[in-house]
């Protein structure tokens, strides 16, 4: 009986110490869902502010295209499944982080990989749409795919899919 006390204590202490090794903080922690490993595992979230991902990404490159509303940065080389990600980051307030284009290492179909992780899309028989009711967040995730990216962006307030996206 004291064997099964001492492993139900192990057990639990195993369990709570795994639920604190995210690297998120714990408002962004629900994001861990939906969000690729090899962003989260870099401490990558949606909300994240521009200050913050200059800290986590210093190697990426700063990127303009010709909107004032937006800075883009680029991070090359990101990991074996995404050779390139490409985050907007919204130009006011703490500046955050609203949307991720996932460019795929070219032997990978995005439709495919896109399917496998969030399942069949959920929105216009294309798409996924992740409302706050069901992801305990306070905006709604969005994700598509075109050609061989994967987009994920947020419909934050103050950001350019504030009003949703389509």
């Amino acid at each position: 009986m004291n064997k099964l006390l001492t492993i139900g204590v192990i057990l639990s202490i195993l369990m709570i110490g795994c639920k604190t090794l995210s690297k998120l903080p714990k408002e962004a922690q629900p994001q861990e869902e939906y969000l690729f490993k090899e962003l989260t595992e870099k401490g990558l979230y949606l909300g994240i502010s521009q200050e913050e991902f200059k800290i986590l990404r210093p190697n990426a490159e700063e990127n303009a295209d010709g909107y004032n509303f937006r800075t883009i940065f680029v991070d090359d080389s990101f990991s074996e499944q995404f050779m390139n990600i490409i985050y907007y980051f919204d130009k006011d307030g703490d500046k955050p982080l609203y949307e991720f284009i996932m460019i795929l290492n070219p032997a990978l179909n995005a439709d495919e990989l896109a399917k496998e992780y969030f399942g069949l899309p959920n929105y216009q028989d294309k798409e996924w749409r992740f409302p706050p009711v069901q992801t305990d967040l306070p905006f709604t995730l969005a994700v598509w795919t075109y050609k061989n990216k994967i987009i994920i962006a947020a419909t934050m307030k103050d950001t350019e899919w504030e009003n949703g996206i389509e």
